[in-house]
């Protein structure tokens, strides 16, 4: 099973893009498109983003547009929350729960200790 997944340009263990990078994204779709410029497999396309993270193939070029607001003046889509985890481990780094957590002024350690007192 690891030579199928080695040859589908798999790596083991999150990915995790250094906090500089991390403090260029503006807003959520900027971390989205961070996330999918970081993915490790380069030669990933969309489509098979799409099938990877069970993802409708025509919403994930609106995920990664640029502008929020197409020609005809409407909003793009944004990549639904409940797909983050999944659009993740289809491009293999944490790029957007890293954003989540500097938007919230957090580390993942401060988070890990924070569970760590509630438990």
């Amino acid at each position: 099973m690891e030579d199928e997944l080695a040859l589908m340009g798999c790596l083991y263990g999150p990915g995790f893009l250094p906090q500089k990078y991390i403090a260029l994204c503006k807003d959520y779709r900027d971390a989205v498109r961070l996330s999918w410029v970081a993915r490790r497999s380069k030669g990933m396309t969309q489509r098979t983003l799409a099938e990877r993270a069970e993802l409708y193939a025509s919403h994930v070029s609106e995920y990664l547009e640029m502008s929020p607001i197409n020609k005809k003046g409407g909003k793009y889509r944004s990549l639904p929350a409940d797909k983050i985890d999944a659009f993740e481990g289809a491009v293999g780094n944490k790029v957007i729960t890293q954003w989540k957590a500097y938007t919230a002024g957090l580390t993942i350690m401060e988070e890990v200790l924070e569970q760590r007192k509630i438990a």
